[in-house]
């Protein structure tokens, strides 16, 4: 399957260099695009959501976790004005939903220092995404591996910051 996402963002850059340019026809085009791909892409968010379900009634924990976070990490992409109910769900936008009351089964990780992480911060114990991961990748597993921080504040830094201020050291 190709990347829904990527898709979505370069029908959104462009749709913003015709509109920047004044071509309103060539926008009214890409408006389409935008909204079939964002279609498509809720599609994929209830597909990865039924998927998750399955799995955990198949007891496969790590595989409805990981099913659950695409799904996310899908529907964080999309517009707000484009999200389906599943994808507005998961995106932490409940309001329009119709489905507050629902929970998220993802399992959380969190680091616990056992016998052999004694003594450890979250971020010794957790293992960071890789150096070029992107932003929210690094933002998410700040956010996890260190209870307590500003949420917003670590969404606002750079990747790069996010890597020299909470990284590994070594």
């Amino acid at each position: 399957m190709h990347d829904l996402i990527a898709e979505l963002e370069g029908y959104r850059n462009e749709l913003s260099a015709a509109e920047r340019r004044g071509n309103d026809d060539k926008a009214k085009d890409i408006r389409k695009e935008v909204a079939r791909v964002a279609k498509a892409v809720n599609a994929r968010v209830d597909e990865l959501t039924t998927e998750a379900d399955r799995a955990d009634e198949a007891l496969e924990d790590l595989t409805a976790a990981q099913r659950r976070a695409e799904a996310r990490r899908m529907a964080r992409a999309l517009p707000e004005r484009l999200r389906g109910p599943s994808a507005r769900r998961l995106a932490g936008d409940d309001s329009r939903a119709g489905t507050s009351d629902a929970a998220d089964r993802t399992p959380t990780e969190t680091a616990t220092p056992g016998a052999s992480g004694a003594g450890q911060t979250p971020t010794e114990t957790a293992t960071p995404p890789a150096g070029n991961a992107s932003q929210e990748d690094w933002a998410d597993w700040v956010i996890a591996a260190n209870p307590g921080v500003d949420e917003a504040e670590v969404r606002a830094m750079k990747r790069d910051d996010l890597r020299g201020k909470y990284g590994p050291t070594a």
